[in-house]
């Protein structure tokens, strides 16, 4: 299923840095690390329910091994419900869906396929006074902020 849109009933995560991360505890991100930067069709994220059959941890370790970007310790994979952000932002855009949009193999760094990847598509460009508002209100569905590394690492 790639370029398909996701089912509004799953959740994806994007990686919040360090300086993102308003209060971990409470689950509250900093709208500017959900405005989109430009690149590619839309704002990068990961699929948890690629990995339909595993438990949500598993799912965040298979992602945290796929990922095609540097992440901070001290980072966080902010947790979003793919319907209820599609709810918030639907009557401001036109037509925003999370597609399914598998990030091919980058040798050196990333040797592997990340079949995880996703992106919001349907934002206003970054130059739009706009998109703030839009992320600020993508920030306002974080349901969950979990780390960058498993316990195990």
């Amino acid at each position: 299923m790639t370029d398909q849109a996701l089912p509004c009933s799953d959740n994806v995560v994007l990686y919040a840095k360090p300086n993102q991360i308003a209060n971990p505890g409470l689950a509250e991100v900093k709208p500017i690390a959900f405005k989109w930067n430009g690149k590619g069709d839309g704002l990068s994220a990961n699929w948890l329910e690629y990995f339909n059959c595993l438990t949500k941890g598993e799912q965040l370790d298979r992602i945290r091994d796929l990922i095609h970007r540097e992440m901070a310790a001290t980072g966080g994979l902010a947790e979003l419900n793919v319907g209820k952000v599609i709810e918030q932002i639907s009557e401001e855009l036109s037509d925003p869906r999370f597609l399914h949009t598998p990030s091919p193999p980058q040798p050196p760094r990333y040797p592997n396929e990340d079949p995880t990847h996703c992106e919001l598509a349907g934002l206003p460009p970054p130059s739009d006074p706009f998109s703030s508002a839009i992320a600020d209100m993508i920030a306002q569905c974080v349901s969950e902020i979990h780390p960058t590394r498993s316990s195990g690492q």
